[in-house]
């Protein structure tokens, strides 16, 4: 089956430290072959489409894997695998956009939860960003004393998310917006609520990135 698999800058794996044998322009990479199947501790671990967002790192690739696959949580695992393409487009300006698209979807749900709270202040300074820069600047006086309600989180969430854009961490922005996600759907202690919506938010950013990468 194809699937796809995020590796560092020098195909390196994100957690085991493997080095991938990559593509050379539109030959596949050379097969991979591990033979045992474990998920989490053994095996060629990629994920299909709708899981994406989990896994964002430097580089997208496509990948080939043979044998039986066995899925697991937000991945499936198969005893050989190879890459066949670079998704060019990821580490050329999608990942960042990605970031900049997070951070004013978590701006979105401030707003709302500001107003929401009868924050009305904050709410407008928060809707007033432009920028990311702008929305970075907009926390401090949102949020100067301690965060004590889940719309101030989410607001402290929306700079955050906003600063991280700015960097080539590329995961940091996502997470936070899946974060924020999940604290306005729980709005209380509702571990079940946070959950399904840091899922929800997920499946939103594999779909965006599916869509903006032509991968369906």
């Amino acid at each position: 089956m194809r699937a796809f698999k995020f590796l560092g800058r020098d195909g390196s794996t994100i957690i085991s430290g493997v080095t991938w044998p990559l593509p050379d322009g539109p030959r596949p990479g050379r097969w991979l072959d591990v033979g045992t199947v474990r998920p989490c501790r053994e095996g060629v671990h990629a994920c299909r489409v709708e899981h994406l967002a989990y896994w964002i790192h430097q580089e997208l690739y496509e990948i080939e894997l043979a044998g039986e696959i066995v899925e697991s949580h937000h991945k499936v695992v198969a005893p050989r695998g190879r890459l066949l393409r670079r998704l060019e487009p990821w580490s050329a300006g999608v990942a960042k956009e990605l970031a900049v698209w997070c951070a004013w979807r978590v701006r979105e749900a401030a707003v709302t939860l500001l107003r929401e709270e009868g924050d009305d202040t904050g709410a407008d300074r928060f809707a007033a960003a432009t920028t990311m820069g702008e929305l970075v600047a907009a926390a401090p006086p949102a949020v100067a004393n301690p965060v004590t309600s889940v719309a101030a989180t989410v607001a402290a969430l929306a700079s955050d998310a906003a600063a991280a854009s700015a960097t080539t961490h590329y995961a940091g922005a996502p997470f936070i917006a899946s974060c924020a996600a999940g604290y306005a759907a729980a709005k209380e202690d509702d571990q079940a609520a946070y959950d399904q919506g840091y899922a929800t938010e997920r499946r939103a950013q594999s779909e965006w990135l599916a869509g903006r990468l032509e991968l369906v």
